[in-house]
């Protein structure tokens, strides 16, 4: 039996563990690692972390898919990801659920919400995304996403 203390106690571990999630997200988005402000740092080693190193990867990976490809990461940015108000309903619902489960219907929502924001307008997404038109209809696909029903949902 290996016992890992929580993230919360050990704190020199949190810069470490953000650049390989930050790096790994990048390298799964096919784009730059956005860069974190050094604010945004202190920010990351000061909060508790109830949701252990999971908590971590996921809020990084909604950061990372927030920022534009390349773009640095602010403080306030992290702030509002963990804002306990939106955090403490979502932490009880996830319970169960698997990672990559997690982070696939993150994705959707995200492509799905980008989608109706831009009116469907595929060359602005790519361009938020930072994506040529091959690698968004491979994520399209990939996170079982039709372009039809979206459209759809753009009428309705």
């Amino acid at each position: 039996e290996i016992v890992v203390p929580p993230l919360r106690e050990r704190r020199e571990d949190i810069p470490l563990l953000a650049r390989h999630f930050l790096d790994e997200h990048a390298r799964r988005l096919d784009r730059p690692a956005p860069s974190l402000e050094s604010a945004a740092w202190s920010v990351l080693e000061r909060h508790d972390w109830p949701g252990n190193v999971r908590e971590l990867e996921t809020l990084l990976l909604r950061a990372s898919l927030q920022a534009a490809p390349g773009n640095i990461v602010r403080a306030a940015d992290i702030e509002a990801l963990l804002v306990p108000s939106a955090r403490a309903p979502e932490r009880e619902s996830l319970l169960g659920t698997d990672l990559d489960s997690l982070r696939a219907d993150l994705e959707r929502r995200y492509i799905t919400e980008l989608f109706l924001e831009t009116g469907g307008d595929q060359k602005a997404m790519m361009k938020r995304l930072g994506v040529g038109r091959t690698k968004l209809y491979e994520w399209l696909r990939a996170l079982g996403l039709d372009i039809r029903e979206l459209r759809g949902r753009l009428r309705g």
